[in-house]
């Protein structure tokens, strides 16, 4: 073994065991000899060997957890590609499972320029349809995306603008659909770095200037906090979570602040067993600490569309510093964090079918592509990646919509014959236009009509995916 790869091997090793859900060690040490082998005499633009990149993506997805099949296919993620390595070879050498993974991934090219727009569009397609198989292929590509970035440097200016801006529209927003924020924050921040390097640089100033005084008025609330905790035999960990500098820019753009109107670039993170105990905490943390008018969330009741639960609040700390607080199970926190990768991690049936929940979206996000040009489809790709809510039906099934939706919207999230022969709506017991905007939270009854109700003009009011297809596909048929 190359002595510049033994300490990695050695780590990659360690974390397929402490972390990989039965873990195949013989597997993945299989798959380090034979990328290596096969990489053999192949360089990056930095010069350095080429077997670094998979061997980083697959240390990436062992840290997360990942089977030891997914960690496999990620050492060997770039052998067809970019090697001499037959499909034959790969599937007789290892198998069905781990050969499907890479031949998923394999010929996704990054996102280049403008001038290739159709074939860009193209790769999204691919992926995304390898991922509607199995999700593991996307997790496989979001750990070789972020390895790239963190080694753009070597690529000239506008290629490496090129490739952070893909990642920052198509792939962040990919990672936060299938509830995955802490490779999201990863993925946004590195991307933001590239793209404005000069602002990044500022943000993060100014946050490392105003930290001293948060970290010191967190502290001091952890320790009061723990002490009452303690007392009443509530468990609780404190950890601190520095945000995205993305994240901070964000909230500046979007409601229009300056950096010293922004406060949370610290998060205090609460975790505890069980979900009475989070509102234990949250009565003892406002018993100590006045709670700010209108910062209070509770995504336990109301869980977030992407399977993000926690209770959120803003206190006035010590030395009146607003400090915000997230309480959470360790569970949930580690479902926050990373999404569907916990799922695989542990495959419970009621695990299994969040994943195929997830697995059915991607799926229903290309179904129709063969309908449209590549613009259309990049259209309707940033449509379903944009910010959703959920709604509930009165008997409290749960609807995904994009912001800003109609009942109309959510007539056809149910079902498309309900969106056809949607009449009236009933929202939170009163009756409302059906193209009035909806709001998250709210509880939806359509009233349905005998008769098609579907209009052309509908086209122009609805904002999801699912509703502007079929009704695209209504109107085709006359």
């Amino acid at each position: 073994m190359h002595a510049e790869f033994r300490e990695s091997y050695l780590k990659l090793l360690k974390l397929v065991k402490s972390k990989s859900p039965k873990p195949n060690v013989r597997l993945v040490k299989k798959a380090f000899d034979f990328a290596k082998k096969a990489h053999r005499g192949q360089k990056r633009a930095s010069g350095e060997p080429y077997f670094i990149h998979p061997l980083e993506s697959a240390l990436l997805m062992a840290d997360w957890g990942m089977d030891s099949e997914t960690v496999a296919a990620g050492l060997l993620h770039d052998c067809l590609e970019d090697t001499e390595i037959s499909k034959a070879v790969l599937k007789k050498e290892f198998g069905g499972e781990v050969f499907s993974l890479v031949e998923g991934v394999t010929n996704l090219r990054q996102i280049a320029s403008e001038s290739r727009f159709e074939k860009d569009t193209k790769d999204l397609e691919k992926l995304l349809l390898a991922s509607a198989k199995d999700l593991r292929i996307l997790v496989i590509k979001l750990a070789d995306k972020i390895h790239n970035l963190q080694t753009l440097k070597f690529l000239p200016a506008e290629r490496q603008k090129q490739i952070a801006s893909s990642a920052l529209n198509v792939y962040a927003p990919l990672a936060h659909k299938l509830s995955m924020h802490k490779i999201r924050f990863e993925i946004e921040d590195l991307a933001f770095k590239i793209l404005n390097p000069e602002r990044f640089a500022e943000l993060q100033k100014q946050i490392i200037q105003k930290k001293p005084a948060l970290e010191k008025a967190i502290s001091s609330l952890c320790a009061e906090l723990k002490r009452e905790c303690v007392k009443s035999g509530i468990p609780a960990v404190f950890s601190k979570e520095e945000k995205a500098v993305h994240s901070t820019e964000e909230k500046i753009v979007k409601f229009n602040k300056t950096f010293q109107e922004v406060r949370d670039f610290i998060i205090l993170n609460i975790l505890t067993n069980s979900t009475e105990d989070c509102y234990l905490i949250l009565g003892k943390l406002h018993s100590l600490y006045k709670p700010v008018p209108k910062k209070f969330k509770d995504f336990i009741a109301l869980p977030e569309y992407n399977l993000y639960r926690a209770l959120h609040t803003t206190v006035i700390g010590p030395k009146g510093i607003p400090i915000k607080c997230y309480i959470s199970t360790f569970e949930m926190h580690e479902i926050a964090d990373y999404g569907v990768i916990y799922f695989f991690r542990n495959k419970s049936a009621k695990n299994m079918s969040v994943l195929r929940e997830k697995t059915k979206w991607v799926q229903n996000l290309i179904r129709p592509r063969s309908a449209k040009g590549h613009k259309e489809f990049i259209k309707s790709l940033n449509s379903e990646l944009a910010q959703s809510m959920i709604l509930f039906t009165p008997k409290g099934g749960k609807v995904e919509l994009p912001l800003e939706s109609n009942s109309i919207d959510f007539a056809y999230g149910v079902h498309t014959e309900l969106g056809d022969h949607c009449l009236k709506s009933i929202v939170n017991g009163r009756q409302v236009p059906i193209t009035k905007i909806i709001n998250a939270g709210d509880v939806v009854e359509i009233i349905v009509s005998k008769k098609l109700q579907a209009r052309p003009k509908w086209l122009q009011s609805v904002k999801s995916h699912g509703a502007l297809e079929a009704l695209k596909r209504r109107f085709k048929k006359g």
